[in-house]
């Protein structure tokens, strides 16, 4: 209700504790009463029972005869049922009729049309009792919603309107096609058109400048089309053309051609004339459009993949979509995953090659999904680091590996002085503050900070070299042990190696893998294992596999390793029985 209309009931509220009593040209009976209900910017009528028991009217206000156009003596003991301006509101009557017999009805405010010479008129009504010395009455306050329905209107119209090129917006767009959709007779197209290299205009030559350019680009596309097409503007320099009927043997090529054609022209704007090229995806309706959104998220998938492939234009083909289709509903499981705090960790042994027995684990998350059942870490790893998921789930890692590596250490003799290693990939590195996600994990599992090893890659690394130096400090200044994972397939330099504090090395299993074939794999992880002892580090062997292998790292003064020989990574149960055998 709005704050005019409740101070209009108020005053009603007011009026009701007056006389309201029948008459002729003063039908208020009181000069009070009459002042009020005239001054009024709201029609009023006051009915009450008549000897034949049906609602007549006692006083109508100045406003209401207005609408009504009679004067108030002609309104004056009217019956309901004969009354001007409720002819299509029945309701009114019936809530009267019950308000006046004294029965309880439901409130509220009724909405209804009366037709005049000028068109129908729109208002909208609330009945309300009330008694004074004459007995029992009722009120009818009605008021004009025009102006509501203008705002309405007027809302509508802005909300599905771009404020700066004055086109539809998506809304409206989506709205016209679900139009088109649900009539069946069309078949309808999207075509998106994506402006190469927008935010050149507006760093170069300023945001008005921009603005010009989107206003006059939005001219050129709608001279692109027929009178039964729609342009529109989805975002600042995206627009989409819907295209209403397109021809059985039509593909949208003669429409993509005109729009290429007229953006050849140069742009004559205040800072210049600016040439512009566009990347175009394109939609056309198939059996796998549900709705308006399926088919423009086909045409942005098309245009997405010119993108990708450095192309111009792209036809959505729905063969193409099944992938990315069930990468999304994957995304949004394993989001559901993380917040429900159910993935698992699995742990590897990592086994001294001198006395063969494991001196700690490396964490490694595990997913099972209800829907999917397990899925493999290179599947749902790179997803989590594109999407930004990898940070909670890093945490997690984190938190759940030092939760359990401290019950061990309470519970299990030969887990006493037993380290864990967690891997930290280079997106949660940069997005999180690994430092104080360290900190929180080992004080909640009250370990000493020598207990927890930080493993990050070599392309990491060396990728904010500054930034990975402060950090390093830190958690070497929290105990912590570093290793740079996968050494030898980056880019790091000797320089980064004698300047960080990185106490372990760990070779990638390409090598090791092929260390007995290859004499050139060979050499690499003897020259890996003669750099380390010159700089004082550990040495770890990746990917471990056959008993020759390791031996043969054990000979070259490699200090541990880690692989199938040994283990799998195993569940925190068959981890435990296995630390049993090899204590």
């Amino acid at each position: 209700m709005s704050l005019r209309h409740g101070t209009d009931m108020a005053a009603i509220e007011a009026l009701s504790k007056l006389s309201l009593t029948e008459g002729r040209s003063d039908p208020a009976g009181s000069a009070d009463a009459s002042s009020l209900l005239d001054a009024l910017p709201v029609g009023v009528a006051v009915f009450a029972l008549s000897n034949t028991g049906k609602p007549c009217c006692r006083t109508v206000n100045e406003q209401l005869r207005h609408w009504i156009s009679r004067p108030s003596e002609t309104l004056v003991g009217l019956p309901f049922e004969g009354f001007p301006l409720f002819e299509s509101a029945p309701i009114i009557g019936e809530q009267l009729a019950g308000m006046l017999a004294g029965k309880k009805m439901p409130g509220g405010r009724i909405n209804f049309s009366s037709a005049s010479a000028a068109g129908d008129r729109h208002f909208s009504a609330e009945v309300r009792p009330f008694t004074d010395v004459e007995g029992r009455k009722a009120l009818v306050c009605v008021r004009d919603r025009a102006p509501e329905l203008y705002a309405e209107t007027h809302l509508r119209a802005t909300m599905l309107m771009d404020s700066l090129t004055g086109l539809p917006n998506r809304l409206a767009l989506t709205e016209r096609l679900d139009e088109l959709m649900a009539a069946g007779e069309t078949r309808p197209a999207i075509i998106i058109v994506n402006i190469d290299r927008f935010n050149r205009i507006n760093e170069s030559l300023g945001a008005t400048v921009g603005d010009e350019f989107l206003i006059a680009l939005a001219r050129r596309l709608s001279g692109c089309i027929r009178s039964n097409d729609c342009v529109a503007r989805l975002a600042a320099d995206e627009f989409a053309i819907l295209i209403g009927r397109l021809g059985p043997e039509s593909d949208g090529a003669d429409v993509i051609d005109r729009i290429h054609e007229r953006l050849r022209e140069p742009f004559a704007l205040s800072g210049g004339e600016v040439y512009v090229t566009a990347t175009i995806g394109l939609a056309v309706m198939n059996d796998r459009v549900a709705d308006a959104e399926d088919l423009l998220h086909q045409a942005d998938y098309a245009l997405r993949t010119a993108k990708q492939e450095g192309g111009t234009v792209e036809t959505y083909l729905p063969r193409d979509h099944s992938r990315e289709i069930g990468l999304f509903h994957l995304e949004a499981e394993l989001r559901r995953a993380i917040e429900r705090d159910e993935l698992m960790l699995a742990f590897q042994p990592l086994v001294n090659l001198e006395t063969g027995r494991i001196e700690g684990a490396e964490a490694l998350s595990r997913w099972f999904c209800e829907e999917q059942g397990v899925v493999l870490p290179a599947d749902f790893i790179p997803m989590a680091e594109e999407t930004g998921l990898i940070v909670p789930l890093g945490r997690a890692a984190l938190r759940h590996a030092c939760e359990r590596l401290a019950y061990w250490r309470r519970a299990i003799p030969a887990a006493h002085d037993l380290q864990v290693a967690v891997n930290v990939s280079s997106v949660q590195f940069r997005r999180d503050d690994l430092v104080a996600t360290v900190v929180e994990a080992l004080a909640l599992a009250d370990l000493p900070g020598d207990a927890l090893k930080i493993e990050l890659t070599e392309s990491a690394i060396v990728s904010e070299p500054e930034r990975v130096r402060q950090v390093f400090h830190q958690l070497k200044e929290l105990g912590c042990t570093i290793a740079m994972d996968d050494f030898g397939t980056g880019y790091s330099s000797l320089s980064y190696l004698q300047s960080f504090p990185i106490d372990v090395l760990k070779i990638d299993q390409s090598f090791v893998r092929g260390m007995l074939d290859s004499e050139d794999s060979q050499n690499i992880i003897d020259a890996i294992l003669s750099l380390a002892r010159s700089l004082d580090m550990r040495t770890i062997a990746e990917g471990v596999e056959t008993e020759l292998q390791m031996r043969s790292l054990k000979a070259a003064g490699c200090h541990a390793g880690q692989g199938f020989y040994f283990a799998r990574p195993l569940f925190e149960e068959d981890f435990i029985a296995k630390l049993g055998e090899l204590a």
